[in-house]
């Protein structure tokens, strides 16, 4: 809607073909869409897939991330501390807030780059307001919040290049190390699979979804996921090459697929660091 010149906080939603406003009842996320067998319940048009596909994607990403980051007491995350009891009872009932706010923190990073992907789809602009707004929170959390910025800048790194750097710095210094590799990288992928034709002209957020990705997961990450999405990216323009078959792909769904499958070993891939 954002991208689009809409709004997604003073409409209610409406049927695309009658322009019907749809009830609470018919509004449920997934349940909603099997119960009305995919069509409005007012004109009978049929309710395009692509709703329930999100809808059923936002649950993965939340289910996912409840069992094996907070469920788990973040034991995927690098550097965050070791709680000597996990699970559902000692993680939420006797409640860990720094547990609790690294996964809100992840579940709204995937969740703005399913956003992003649904935008690349579509060859949508991301508005730079709220490219902006998003860039903005999500380093200001980082920052403000120590927790949510577990692997620092300087991660694996010598020492002598940390010491001249004040510790107030510090958290800063690693959010802007983060976004300029994210955008670095993704903006010599975009080329390239431009130059190879691989992809539609850029809609710019795939680099957006890179800046992202640096400033909540560190730069050391950002680099990890753009390789392996660099790599995916290389074997689908040789089987374009091999096929002859004429077909674009988004980079960012890549990434942001790539994304997701890293977070449950980040710290695996981190010891590679």
């Amino acid at each position: 809607s954002i991208p689009r010149g809409g709004t997604v906080t003073t409409r209610a939603s409406a049927c695309p073909a009658c322009g019907m406003t749809i009830s609470r009842i018919d509004n449920l996320p997934l349940f909603s869409y099997l119960n009305l067998g995919g069509r409005c319940r007012n004109c009978l048009s049929p309710i395009p897939i692509r709703y329930f596909l999100t809808e059923l994607i936002g649950a993965t990403i939340f289910g996912s991330l409840f069992l094996f980051e907070l469920v788990t007491g973040a034991t995927n995350v690098p550097g965050f501390k070791r709680y000597f009891y996990d699970g559902i009872i000692w993680i939420i009932l006797y409640t860990k807030w720094p547990v609790i706010g690294i996964y809100l923190y992840h579940a709204a990073l995937f969740s703005c780059l399913l956003m992003l992907s649904l935008m690349d789809i579509d060859r949508l602009r991301c508005p730079k307001w709220l490219a902006g707004i998003m860039l903005c929170v999500f380093a200001g959390l980082s920052i403000g919040i120590p927790t949510l910025q577990p692997v620092k800048f300087y991660h694996h790194l010598p020492t002598d290049l940390v010491s001249a750097i004040p510790p107030s710095m510090i958290p800063i210094v690693t959010c802007i190390a983060g976004g300029l590799i994210g955008w670095f990288l993704t903006s010599i992928i975009q080329y390239l699979c431009s130059r190879s034709k691989l992809t539609p002209p850029s809609s710019s957020v795939f680099s957006l979804a890179g800046m992202l990705v640096g400033i909540v997961l560190g730069w050391q990450a950002a680099v990890t996921i753009l390789l392996f999405t660099a790599v995916v990216l290389a074997i689908i323009c040789v089987i374009k090459q091999i096929t002859k078959k004429r077909f674009l792909v988004s980079e960012t769904i890549i990434f942001s697929v790539v994304a997701f499958l890293h977070h449950p070993l980040w710290r695996w891939f981190d010891g590679f660091w």
